[in-house]
């Protein structure tokens, strides 16, 4: 493999950091099913008459998260953003290394003026 082998693979494997996001903080998870945000008034089918919502939730096995509904979904728009950036800069530069390399190939090559049957019997010959 040549000196850019390695960083180019890491660099492409950047997108898939933004996946774990989505695949632990989905509505299938079972985790997330018991949690409620930061100033919840539901009562969760709790009867008693205690007032605090901590108490209400507990009694109920739900866990009160400390963070507001309004900032969770702020945080979900950049999390989709950054991973849809992510995606568009990786296939951009993917893209711009493979035109650079069947150029730099043409001119080693010595062709300046091909068709397009002598273009991809070059990419061919480059890529397979």
């Amino acid at each position: 493999m040549n000196k850019y082998g390695y960083t180019l693979i890491l660099f492409s494997l950047i997108p898939f950091l933004g996946l774990i996001y989505p695949m632990i903080f989905n509505k299938h998870n079972t985790l997330l099913s018991k949690c409620c945000f930061k100033g919840c008034t539901k009562n969760h089918g709790y009867t008693g008459s205690e007032n605090d919502p901590s108490k209400k939730h507990e009694s109920k096995g739900y866990t009160l998260l400390n963070i507001e509904e309004n900032t969770w979904n702020i945080i979900d728009t950049i999390q989709r953003v950054t991973l849809c950036l992510s995606v568009i800069i990786v296939l951009c530069v993917i893209f711009y290394i493979l035109v650079k390399v069947i150029k730099y190939e043409r001119l080693k090559a010595r062709k300046d003026k091909m068709t397009v049957k002598e273009y991809c019997r070059l990419c061919k010959n480059i890529f397979i």
